[in-house]
Protein backbone atom coordinates (compact mmCIF):
# COMPACT_ATOMS: atom_id res chain seq x y z
CA UNK A 1 0.00 0.00 0.00
CA UNK A 2 1.28 3.37 -0.60
CA UNK A 3 0.32 6.44 1.56
CA UNK A 4 -3.05 8.04 1.47
CA UNK A 5 -3.18 10.46 -1.10
CA UNK A 6 -5.49 12.19 -2.55
CA UNK A 7 -6.56 15.17 -5.98
CA UNK A 8 -3.10 15.13 -6.34
CA UNK A 9 -2.31 16.45 -3.02
CA UNK A 10 0.32 15.11 -0.15
CA UNK A 11 -2.60 15.32 2.59
CA UNK A 12 -6.00 15.18 2.37
CA UNK A 13 -7.82 17.85 1.07
CA UNK A 14 -9.99 18.65 4.60
CA UNK A 15 -12.90 20.49 3.00
CA UNK A 16 -15.50 19.70 -0.10
CA UNK A 17 -16.09 24.05 -0.63
CA UNK A 18 -12.38 24.00 -0.74
CA UNK A 19 -11.64 21.41 -3.11
CA UNK A 20 -14.54 22.56 -6.03
CA UNK A 21 -12.93 26.07 -5.01
CA UNK A 22 -9.41 24.91 -5.87
CA UNK A 23 -11.09 22.85 -8.77
CA UNK A 24 -13.04 26.09 -10.15
CA UNK A 25 -15.92 24.27 -9.51
CA UNK A 26 -19.64 26.34 -8.93
CA UNK A 27 -22.46 24.53 -7.51
CA UNK A 28 -24.07 24.15 -10.89
CA UNK A 29 -20.78 21.93 -11.95
CA UNK A 30 -20.53 19.87 -9.09
CA UNK A 31 -24.00 18.49 -9.68
CA UNK A 32 -23.14 18.10 -13.71
CA UNK A 33 -19.45 16.84 -13.97
CA UNK A 34 -19.44 13.14 -12.83
CA UNK A 35 -15.09 13.86 -11.86
CA UNK A 36 -16.04 16.90 -9.77
CA UNK A 37 -18.87 15.32 -8.07
CA UNK A 38 -16.72 11.85 -7.48
CA UNK A 39 -13.81 13.81 -6.55
CA UNK A 40 -16.25 15.66 -3.65
CA UNK A 41 -17.86 12.38 -2.44
CA UNK A 42 -14.57 10.96 -1.91
CA UNK A 43 -13.01 13.43 0.29
CA UNK A 44 -16.13 14.22 2.32
CA UNK A 45 -16.23 10.36 3.06
CA UNK A 46 -12.40 10.15 3.95
CA UNK A 47 -12.36 13.54 5.49
CA UNK A 48 -15.58 12.20 7.73
CA UNK A 49 -13.79 8.69 8.47
CA UNK A 50 -10.56 9.89 8.94
CA UNK A 51 -11.79 12.44 12.03
CA UNK A 52 -13.99 9.22 12.97
CA UNK A 53 -10.76 7.36 13.44
CA UNK A 54 -9.21 10.11 15.93
CA UNK A 55 -11.41 8.52 18.87
CA UNK A 56 -11.47 4.95 18.06
CA UNK A 57 -10.26 1.78 20.45
CA UNK A 58 -7.70 0.77 17.29
CA UNK A 59 -4.98 3.02 16.27
CA UNK A 60 -5.00 3.22 12.14
CA UNK A 61 -3.05 4.38 9.62
CA UNK A 62 -4.85 5.58 6.32
CA UNK A 63 -3.32 4.52 2.50
CA UNK A 64 -4.91 5.24 -0.60
CA UNK A 65 -4.29 2.08 -2.52
CA UNK A 66 -3.12 2.07 -6.00
CA UNK A 67 -1.32 -0.68 -8.18
CA UNK A 68 -1.73 -0.05 -11.96
CA UNK A 69 -5.65 -0.26 -12.56
CA UNK A 70 -6.65 -1.27 -8.87
CA UNK A 71 -7.66 1.33 -6.68
CA UNK A 72 -9.42 1.46 -3.62
CA UNK A 73 -9.98 5.09 -2.05
CA UNK A 74 -9.36 4.19 1.78
CA UNK A 75 -7.56 1.02 3.64
CA UNK A 76 -7.00 1.88 7.03
CA UNK A 77 -4.59 -0.78 8.53
CA UNK A 78 -4.19 -1.58 12.34
CA UNK A 79 -0.84 -2.19 13.64
CA UNK A 80 -1.49 -6.35 13.36
CA UNK A 81 -1.83 -5.84 10.07
CA UNK A 82 -5.69 -5.86 10.12
CA UNK A 83 -7.60 -3.96 7.36
CA UNK A 84 -10.94 -2.30 6.90
CA UNK A 85 -11.12 -1.13 2.80
CA UNK A 86 -13.63 1.74 1.86
CA UNK A 87 -14.67 2.58 -1.80
CA UNK A 88 -16.46 5.65 -2.61
CA UNK A 89 -19.17 6.12 -5.11
CA UNK A 90 -21.27 9.06 -6.02
CA UNK A 91 -23.90 7.01 -7.69
CA UNK A 92 -26.57 5.80 -6.53
CA UNK A 93 -26.46 2.15 -8.47
CA UNK A 94 -23.42 -0.26 -7.84
CA UNK A 95 -22.37 -3.09 -9.72
CA UNK A 96 -19.92 -5.67 -9.31
CA UNK A 97 -17.12 -4.17 -11.24
CA UNK A 98 -17.37 -1.55 -8.75
CA UNK A 99 -16.23 -3.51 -5.80
CA UNK A 100 -13.73 -6.04 -7.56
CA UNK A 101 -10.90 -4.38 -6.23
CA UNK A 102 -12.25 -4.87 -3.19
CA UNK A 103 -12.86 -9.03 -3.62
CA UNK A 104 -9.03 -9.22 -4.59
CA UNK A 105 -7.83 -7.82 -1.39
CA UNK A 106 -10.19 -9.47 0.43
CA UNK A 107 -8.84 -12.80 -1.05
CA UNK A 108 -5.65 -11.90 -1.13
CA UNK A 109 -5.44 -10.72 2.45
CA UNK A 110 -7.48 -13.64 3.91
CA UNK A 111 -8.49 -13.37 7.91
CA UNK A 112 -6.24 -9.54 7.74
CA UNK A 113 -9.54 -8.23 5.79
CA UNK A 114 -11.69 -7.16 8.23
CA UNK A 115 -13.98 -5.45 6.37
CA UNK A 116 -15.00 -3.82 2.65
CA UNK A 117 -17.44 -1.54 2.36
CA UNK A 118 -19.09 0.79 -0.86
CA UNK A 119 -20.32 4.10 0.36
CA UNK A 120 -22.78 4.96 -2.60
CA UNK A 121 -25.90 7.47 -2.57
CA UNK A 122 -28.07 4.04 -1.69
CA UNK A 123 -31.14 4.29 0.98
CA UNK A 124 -30.04 1.25 3.09
CA UNK A 125 -27.46 -1.14 4.01
CA UNK A 126 -26.85 -4.21 1.64
CA UNK A 127 -24.35 -7.24 2.02
CA UNK A 128 -22.63 -8.12 -1.40
CA UNK A 129 -20.30 -10.73 0.00
CA UNK A 130 -18.60 -11.99 2.49
CA UNK A 131 -16.84 -9.44 4.68
CA UNK A 132 -18.11 -6.79 1.85
CA UNK A 133 -20.85 -4.10 2.19
CA UNK A 134 -22.81 -0.78 0.08
CA UNK A 135 -23.56 1.11 2.74
CA UNK A 136 -25.56 4.78 2.62
CA UNK A 137 -23.12 8.23 2.51
CA UNK A 138 -24.20 8.41 6.63
CA UNK A 139 -23.27 4.76 7.27
CA UNK A 140 -19.36 4.79 8.22
CA UNK A 141 -20.12 6.98 11.36
CA UNK A 142 -23.76 7.18 12.35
Amino acid sequence: MTPSIYCGCPRPIGDVGLLCHLLGADARRLLADDQIRGKGCETFVVNEVLKQATWADVETRAYHYQRRDEDIDLVLEDRAGDIVCIEVKAAATVTAKDWRWLVKMRDARGSAFRAGVIVASVAQTTPIGDRLWIVPYGGPWT
